[in-house]
């Protein structure tokens, strides 16, 4: 079997053989934005450190309630950047369309859960749609968050994506190789 490795824009590469393909997203954003997420988290910290402070000197039991009531949300919010910023680093979105079937895995690192997709159960591939006038779609394609996904699938009543934060042209092109793919494996099963 020939393999053949190749490139999509700046942030895709993939392999394809015969009848497999192996696709692989990176995250990785400009350096500029790279600092933005750090200067966050550095804010988030000292944030975070001075409400520790207050809880160790204050006599006041209302204010010490109400200090580790915003801890608590301070340490939800400090795991989600944190996350956002790993996912930056590390994270990779893997595709592989094999065997019958489309597994799409989530990855920080080497850790990440796999998703299998039957490709005969898949209807409507197809790119996303995107409403410009929403607000919390507009968000969703934020850096800082973990989002923006532009392919998108029914599978089971399902409606699941893929290809976060492409640009338009990678995510037309993505498309339709990773769909010529699903036809063959479809043909071969």
């Amino acid at each position: 079997m020939k393999v053949e490795e190749r490139s999509i824009g700046e942030r895709i590469t993939f392999k394809k053989g015969d009848s497999e393909l192996d696709v692989i997203i990176s995250q990785r954003v400009e350096r500029w934005k790279e600092s933005l997420l750090m200067a966050w988290i550095a804010a988030w910290l000292f944030c975070g450190f001075y409400f520790i402070a207050e809880i160790i000197t204050t006599e006041d039991q209302a204010l010490k309630t109400f200090l580790y009531i915003c801890l608590a949300f301070w340490s939800f919010f400090l795991f989600r950047i944190g996350k956002v910023f790993l996912w930056r680093l590390i994270g990779k979105e893997h595709i592989i369309v094999a065997e019958g079937q489309l597994i799409i895995q989530n990855r920080i690192g080497s850790v990440g859960k796999k998703e299998k997709f039957n490709v005969k159960s898949i209807k409507n591939f197809g790119l996303a749609k995107f409403n410009e006038k929403s607000f919390f779609q507009f968000m969703d394609q934020s850096f800082w968050i973990i989002g923006g996904d532009k392919i998108g699938f029914d599978y089971s009543n399902k409606k699941l994506r893929l290809g976060k934060q492409l640009p338009d042209k990678d995510a037309i092109a993505l498309l339709r190789l990773i769909d010529k793919y699903i036809q063959i494996n479809v043909r071969k099963s």
